[in-house]
């Protein structure tokens, strides 16, 4: 916020305002003449003239009166007279803040609408002021980008409780709109979505005024116009220090915490992510094992004896992956690779991936994860096996309170496949983490540093199986072969197609995170201060079903890399416990290019909407065998 303050008046404003000046000159020489050592002496003459005739009485009666208007046009100036005054508010100038809290609902329009958490968090600007005189004031926006609400407090600021000291609040005034003839421009659409609050205010009683938006997930911090008209008042870094300070320690945990929570929403999703990977190339790789031990055993002699299946390696591969929504984009790579554990039917199977994710408005962030795991048979339909991982990355964090975020984690887990027959088969795995984390904001001039550990605990399920599929097969008859065929017999024969698969697919994550505060500080002015920002634990839970059609392509052409082309619509809903509880679902399509087991996806395409029914994900992933 400039720390010059902008006063306008109008014509007749300035008249007034000139005629009292003059009014309080003329008051003031009274008063000095009738502070001189010969003021006695001049009332002397003064009652003289008044006997020596009418004419000094008549000045002497206009004099009185001159001077009681005076007085009263003097005291009109000090008190009456409104001055308006306007600034530009952004975060970090003239103590002025940004940050988020959760409340609001869909809409807000009323002070009982801030207890509503349903909704996504809302970005605020919060300005402090103390008026010098009690009285009627009139205060708004007459510029922003968005839609805005304005809110008035008493007293502190709490974006952890935002409905509490609450007095006022406004979404949208009625005509005229304004105040003290200050220029209106727009607030997002038009210019009745400008807020305005008229009310009586306590001299020398400290207020905030807080900016946020109608709807959730919008940005007020980019700079709005705000005016007050009335008496002057005392606004930002002007006020007692001891204010601003006890301002600064109340909301200090508050923006450190919205930050832990979106940064650790982000890091775990891309933990759950790799883990689903993982689990589904184990599944493939052991459902290509049981097709490579049928066809091992189809092919013996009926004695018995021949070649007995063993654990294969499937073929090693690199990935290549992009996406891009509405909100950003992303780029990563993986590698699988299993290689044989001596001569055992063990597999050490290498498995891991980077990212580049950036989040429009949040972050940016690189992550790269990496598994280990020893993988062998646990008997003829079992494959099991466990491993250890670890993640490592870190990025810059965007919006009201930006900064660096640098993370570390460590895990351990174990995962089974197994087939109760030789078209179902089942998966399952379980780890447990630990991510510690260090971040260091910028909150205007002040820094917040911030040291915690993230505990994870995690389990996923898929199950997936052939249906089989019959078609219809028409029979052409030829009337040599098929005299003597009876009459009323059927022409058509129902059999098993072999070009096109059903295979029903269903998938289950779900995991818990524990906050531990290692460490926050506030640091202002060279001071540090220990803040503590509360995070509630937090879990996800997320459900996919898809009924993949996969096509047998291999007779259709011989440029292909792959011969099964796979088209998977889907149906995926996630379920979020924390601060605030979420239930979201939407859809998706896939479709994938595999080898003929499907143990190497060499392509895939997918589209998916569900944070949002508004917005569209779409992701392209080729795979590089070696």
């Amino acid at each position: 916020m400039p720390g010059a303050e902008i006063i306008a008046f109008d014509d007749d404003d300035l008249e007034l305002k000139a005629g009292l000046i003059r009014a309080r000159a003329r008051l003031d020489a009274v008063r000095n003449n009738q502070n001189r050592p010969d003021g006695a002496a001049q009332s002397v003459h003064a009652q003289a003239g008044i006997r020596r005739g009418g004419l000094g009485l008549a000045r002497g009666v206009r004099q009185l009166v001159t001077g009681l208007v005076m007085i009263c046009a003097a005291g009109m100036g000090l008190h009456a007279l409104p001055v308006l005054t306007e600034f530009v508010i952004t975060g970090g100038v003239n103590g002025a803040t940004v940050g988020t809290f959760d409340g609001g609902g869909a809409t807000l329009t009323s002070i009982s609408d801030l207890a509503d958490t349903s909704a996504a968090d809302r970005q605020y600007v919060a300005q402090y002021f103390k008026p010098t005189v009690s009285g009627s004031y009139s205060f708004g926006l007459s510029k922003s980008n968005e839609d805005t609400v304005l809110i008035l407090y008493s007293g502190t600021f709490n974006p952890s409780s935002p409905s509490t000291n609450a007095l006022s609040l406004n979404d949208d005034p009625t005509a005229p709109y304004g105040a003290g003839g200050v220029v209106m421009e727009a607030c997002g659409a038009q210019i009745s979505y400008c807020p305005r609050i008229t009310t009586n205010l306590t001299a020398n009683t400290t207020y905030h005024i807080v900016i946020t938006s109608y709807a959730p997930n919008m940005t007020v911090s980019d700079g709005v116009k705000f005016y007050i008209y009335g008496e002057p008042v005392t606004v930002g870094a002007t006020i007692e220090e001891e204010e601003a300070e006890a301002a600064k320690i109340v909301a200090a945990p508050v923006k450190v915490a919205r930050v832990v929570k979106t940064q650790t929403k982000i890091i775990m999703a891309k933990m759950s992510n790799f883990d689903s990977r993982f689990l589904r190339d184990a599944r493939t790789r052991h459902i290509r094992q049981q097709q490579l031990a049928a066809d091992s055993t189809a092919a013996r002699p009926v004695s018995g004896k021949g070649p007995a299946a063993s654990m294969t390696p499937a073929p090693s591969d690199f990935r290549l992956a992009g996406s891009m929504d509405d909100h950003g984009h992303a780029f990563s790579g993986g590698m699988t690779s299993s290689v044989r554990a001596g001569n055992s039917d063990a597999n050490i199977v290498i498995f891991g991936d980077f990212v580049h994710t950036r989040d429009r408005g949040v972050s940016d962030t690189e992550q790269v994860n990496a598994k280990i795991a020893l993988e062998q048979p646990m008997g003829p339909h079992t494959t099991g096996g466990g491993f250890v991982g670890a993640s490592a990355g870190g990025g810059k964090i965007r919006g009201a309170t930006p900064g660096d975020h640098d993370f570390s984690s460590v895990s351990v887990g174990a995962y089974a496949v197994h087939s109760p027959s030789e078209r179902f088969h089942v998966a399952g795995v379980a780890s447990v983490s630990l991510t510690r984390n260090k971040m260091k904001l910028k909150d205007g001039a002040d820094d917040l540093r911030s040291t915690f550990d993230i505990n994870t605990a995690s389990i996923g399920l898929n199950a997936t199986g052939l249906a089989k599929i019959y078609r219809v097969k028409r029979l052409r008859l030829s009337s040599d072969r098929y005299a003597d065929w009876p009459d009323g017999s059927s022409n058509h024969l129902i059999e098993d197609t072999r070009d096109i698969e059903l295979w029903p697919t269903f998938m289950l994550d779900y995991s818990h995170s524990e906050f531990d505060n290692d460490g926050s500080s506030l640091v202002s002015g060279g001071v540090t201060t220990a803040i503590t920002p509360i995070v509630k634990d937090s879990s996800r839970l997320t459900l996919r079903a898809s009924p993949e059609l996969k096509f047998n392509i291999e007779r259709l052409n011989s440029t292909l890399p792959g011969n099964k082309l796979t088209l998977a619509p889907s149906v995926i809903c996630e379920w979020t416990r924390a601060e605030r509880n979420t239930s979201e679902c939407g859809l998706g399509f896939g479709l994938n290019l595999t080898d003929r087991t499907g143990a190497n996806r060499l392509l895939k395409f997918e589209l998916q909407n569900v944070e949002s029914r508004r917005d569209m994900a779409a992701s392209l992933q080729l795979s590089i065998p070696f």
